[in-house]
């Protein structure tokens, strides 16, 4: 996913149609300002679509009609269950967590689901020896992650009194 330039937009829960399209928006946003800079650079020479970023976003779920509606389609050739493609010209994904595989490939993924996903992904990380270098990585990006979720709520709560 990450091998060339993206856009990564994640999701805690299902992301709505406005959600998507502003997305999309940003994506475009960053395509447009990419033509423009390779114009200036190089004038009359158009920017290779394959050198364009792709988005891609990261949900916990997604209904099959909100799939259906931007007629995502997986393509299980290339990619496993879970990872839904748009139109090709639109150079879009969603990655669903909660429907991707079990595999050392998809684990930061599904530590971005919820429930059950996220704790055997969890529990896979704990699994490792003590001294693996992902292991550790991962409980402290896992600890500020659980610090910054407490703060956020706690000053959400403190604004509304």
């Amino acid at each position: 996913m990450t091998t060339k330039a993206c856009l990564l937009e994640p999701f805690i829960k299902q992301p709505s149609k406005v959600e998507i399209r502003q997305c999309l928006l940003k994506l475009f946003a960053l395509h447009g300002e990419l033509i423009r800079q390779a114009n200036k650079s190089t004038p009359k020479k158009s920017l290779p679509e394959n050198t364009l970023p792709r988005l891609w976003i990261i949900t916990t779920s997604a209904s099959e009609n909100l799939l259906n509606f931007f007629e995502a389609k997986l393509n299980l050739s290339l990619w496993g269950e879970g990872v839904y493609f748009l139109n090709q010209g639109l150079r879009t994904a969603i990655v669903v967590a909660d429907q991707l595989a079990t595999t050392p490939e998809t684990l930061w993924l599904r530590i971005l689901g919820k429930g059950n996903t996220q704790q055997q992904a969890i529990d896979e990380v704990m699994g490792f020896p003590k001294g693996n270098a992902l292991r550790s990585n991962v409980l402290e990006l896992l600890s500020i992650w659980h610090i910054n979720l407490k703060t956020q709520n706690r000053l959400t709560t403190d604004l509304a009194k």
